[in-house]
């Protein structure tokens, strides 16, 4: 049975495209929470749920996240703007605190569910999610002639770019034949290239050579890796960094909405919680002010219909997403984490690709506050990490 359940849940990351409840929001995008009852059932069955890092973690920062959204909610009542683009700062909060709770709970049943299969029938899972990935990804590009991203399952190009390093990296770590890792590579960088998603492309890049300067026993075959991906890539990304300032609002707005992000932080360090479009508009248009003096080049269509209308307005990060709305609070859970992590994988060189690959992406282009993509990386990471210690322990 749990063979089954993992099958589904970690297939479910693929369709991000499909919202659970319009009401919830954005912080529904992910195919896993239409399995939110199952994971409900799992841990209501489950004799014992032991603890663990990372659970321990989201529960401390579910806890912080209640108190933040109550004593902002306690302020927004006596400055009276309790609303805002027709949206209740109250009903704000509370959509918040569960999309956390919702990856709570989710985290748990994948945690649960990890604990009772071998990471042999994982190693499995995760190499036909990675064929289904490569084969919808062929489908579009030569036969529906959809250009970037991949349509049929992701909302935009960087979630798309995103999902297929990740699944990449995952594969490359369990496989153990040399064809297959060059295989692995040539088309995770191949699909990222065609996706379009520059944040993917140079958040890989980052990690590797982050990876390379650490990694002694293969530095030079890392270097040479990313020598060839600069090489192979630095006309397709220049163009498209060229063809952002000229057409489109990629650029300067996730600039805007970041440096926004940054000064909230800086007046409110303990976080905005639910009533965050009440500062980030204020603050907002200040800083589009500015910045229009400055650099009148650039296209602010973007961020001024966010000001106006108050669609899609917040951080272009999911970093600073996260500052902003819950402050030193989220610092903490980030860093703690990352911390953790890259400690107890300090000697595997793929996964802490991987883990540095994630953060640097989550700071510089996934928009998302709580990516859903990370319940899959802390909890494969977990079951890693605990298979390690059975090991050890039964060494010794």
């Amino acid at each position: 049975m749990y063979n089954i359940l993992a099958y589904v849940y970690i297939f479910s990351f693929i369709f991000q495209n499909i919202q659970l409840l319009r009401e919830y929001g954005t912080i529904t995008m992910i195919g896993e929470y239409y399995l939110l009852p199952v994971s409900i059932i799992i841990l209501y069955f489950s004799k014992k749920i032991k603890k663990h890092y990372i659970t321990n973690s989201y529960s401390n920062f579910i806890k912080y996240s209640f108190i933040l959204n109550l004593l902002v909610s306690i302020l927004i009542i006596f400055t009276g703007r309790i609303s805002i683009y027709g949206e209740n700062s109250f009903i704000k909060s509370f959509h918040i605190l569960l999309g956390i709770i919702f990856q709570y709970i989710t985290l748990l049943a994948m945690v649960k569910i990890f604990e009772k299969i071998r990471l042999k029938k994982l190693k499995k899972i995760f190499e036909i999610n990675y064929i289904i990935i490569s084969i919808i990804f062929l489908v579009e590009k030569y036969i529906l002639n959809n250009e970037g991203r991949i349509v049929l399952t992701f909302a935009e190009p960087s979630a798309a770019g995103y999902y297929v390093v990740i699944l990449g990296m995952l594969n490359l770590y369990f496989t153990q034949k040399k064809i297959l890792k060059v295989i692995i590579v040539g088309t995770m960088i191949y699909m990222n290239f065609f996706i379009l998603s520059k944040g993917s492309i140079i958040c890989i890049l980052l990690s590797i050579i982050l990876i390379g300067t650490k990694e002694k026993q293969h530095r030079y075959k890392i270097i040479i890796l990313a020598f060839l991906i600069t090489i192979i890539g630095y006309e397709r990304v220049l163009s498209l960094f060229q063809n952002d300032i000229k057409y489109f609002t990629s650029i300067i707005t996730r600039s805007w909405s970041i440096i926004t992000a940054v000064i909230c932080f800086i007046l409110f360090p303990i976080g905005s919680g639910g009533s965050y479009l009440v500062f980030y508009s204020f603050i907002g248009e200040k800083v589009k002010e500015i910045l229009q003096m400055r650099y009148s080049f650039f296209n602010f269509t973007e961020i001024e219909f966010m000001l106006d209308s108050g669609v899609a307005l917040s951080p272009k990060s999911g970093f600073f997403f996260g500052v902003l709305i819950a402050g030193i609070g989220y610092l903490k859970f980030s860093y703690n984490n990352f911390k953790y992590f890259f400690l107890k994988l300090k000697n595997e060189s793929i996964l802490l690709t991987l883990l540095i690959f994630f953060f640097t992406s989550n700071i510089f282009y996934s928009s998302e506050f709580q990516a859903p993509h990370q319940i899959l990386i802390y909890s494969i990471f977990t079951k890693i990490i605990n298979e390690r210690r059975k090991l050890y322990d039964n060494t010794f």
